[in-house]
């Protein structure tokens, strides 16, 4: 009876101890990490480690609930968000261009005297298929500035504004 009741005491005082361990980890901005057993490597299992201090005393540690690991000093640091960069991507115009042109249009006349001895004359126009080729320059922006050659003997010459 007396040994229940000292286990449960060791019991109820180990899981008070915790609580309070586990709060102010948490009060501190700590994370709680949770414990995982790792099982050893077979050559370490049921094996024993041994520690040696420098004034000859020895202590032995079970190799089934302790390992060796490196010491190194661990610092917490907290993640900044990443930066976000935007960029506006602007397509640079190009200076250049050439066009073909094709349509319908008038691409001449046959003038014919009505008599020999009249001042009238009758005047045919032949309507034909129309093919041009236009060169444009950009000056700068929105602004151009056009030629264009066709195949019925015309020559035009233009300007344009982009928006």
């Amino acid at each position: 009876m007396r040994f229940t009741i000292w286990l449960l005491t060791m019991l109820y005082s180990g899981m008070a101890l915790a609580q309070t361990v586990a709060s102010s980890a948490a009060a501190d901005g700590d994370d709680i990490v949770e414990r995982i057993k790792e099982n050893p490597p077979a050559a370490l299992k049921d094996g024993q480690i041994v520690l040696s201090t420098k004034d000859g005393k020895t202590t032995k540690y079970n190799a089934n609930e302790f390992k060796i690991v490196p010491r190194y000093k661990y610092i917490r640091k907290k993640s900044e968000p990443a930066k976000v960069v935007t960029k506006e991507v602007v397509k640079e115009k190009l200076p250049n261009q050439i066009s073909l042109y094709a349509g319908v249009g008038y691409d001449g006349m046959v003038i014919k005297k009505s008599d020999q001895n009249s001042n009238s004359a009758d005047v045919t126009k032949y309507r034909d298929l129309v093919l041009g080729l236009a060169y444009t320059r950009s000056i700068d922006l929105n602004w151009s500035v056009s030629g264009i050659v066709t195949s019925n003997e015309s020559l035009l010459i233009g300007g344009g504004y982009s928006w």
